[in-house]
Formats: C-alpha cells, structure tokens, sequence
C-alpha cells in the first residue's frame, strides 16, 4: 500500500511505481526461495541427526513453498513485468487489454503468494510443536 500511495504515484508516476514494486517482489521472492532450502535442508538434517520420522505432509509443504516461489520468480514475475511494461508504454490499442490481463495475473500471484504463507504457518506451527514421538516407546528400551 504504501508504494501504491497518492503521493508515491505523485512523484513517480504509475509505471515507476509499479517498477519500483515489481523489483521489491523480485527479492521477496529470492528471499522465499533461500528460506525454503534452508527449511528443506533442515528438515533432513533433523531426520538424521534425531532420528525423527519422516513426515511426507512435511516436505510436502516445504516442496511446495518452494515450487511456488519457482513459478513465482522465473513464470509470473517476468510476464508481469512484460505486461506493466505494454500497459504504460505499449500501444495504445494493447493498453486495455494488457491492463486486464496485468491484473488477473497479479491477482494469480497474490494467491500463490497467500497460499505459500498459509503452508509456511503451518509448516512452523508443526516445527514448533513436535508430536511426541516417546510416548508409544516400551518402558524396557530405556534401561540405566
């Protein structure tokens, strides 16, 4: 909201305003993918060094962040910078149509963006509180 302000589009304009977010996306989404290596190397990590269960729900999240945020950076965000670039400076006939398509796919990427948060609290959720995994051990396998 605040790069989209009445007073940003003042000074800049519309199309810088929207360069300048486009390249704030670019390195949220870096960020997104460097954050979902470390959570899927550390997922493994812990797996070896504890030896706690592999968990497919787990991965399945951390896999699918980080698919998210490889469709996002090298698929959306690329069209999207495209489309701005027609819609403000392209012909004026294209304008329209880049103007609707700009918008359904920013709205594509909002939710990728939305459901990619979602899956990361509940990814720390999980990580935060771990199932018990000593409950079901027999009482002989602690012996002092």
């Amino acid at each position: 909201p605040g790069i989209f302000s009445d007073e940003m589009k003042r000074i800049f304009g519309s199309y810088y305003t929207g360069v300048i977010a486009q390249n704030l996306i670019g390195r949220y989404f870096a960020v997104n993918l460097i954050c979902a290596i470390i959570a899927i190397v550390h997922f493994f990590a812990e797996i070896i060094y504890t030896g706690k269960p592999f968990r497919r729900f787990t991965i399945g999240l951390l896999i699918g962040i980080l698919s998210l945020g490889l469709l996002g950076q090298y698929v959306f965000a690329p069209k999207i910078k495209a489309v701005h670039h027609a819609k403000y400076l392209g012909n004026a006939d294209d304008r329209p149509a880049a103007g609707k398509q700009l918008s359904r796919l920013h709205a594509v990427s909002s939710i990728g963006n939305l459901i990619s948060l979602i899956a990361l609290v509940i990814y720390t959720w999980q990580a935060t509180n771990p199932p018990d995994y000593t409950r079901f051990v027999s009482a002989q396998k602690f012996r002092g």
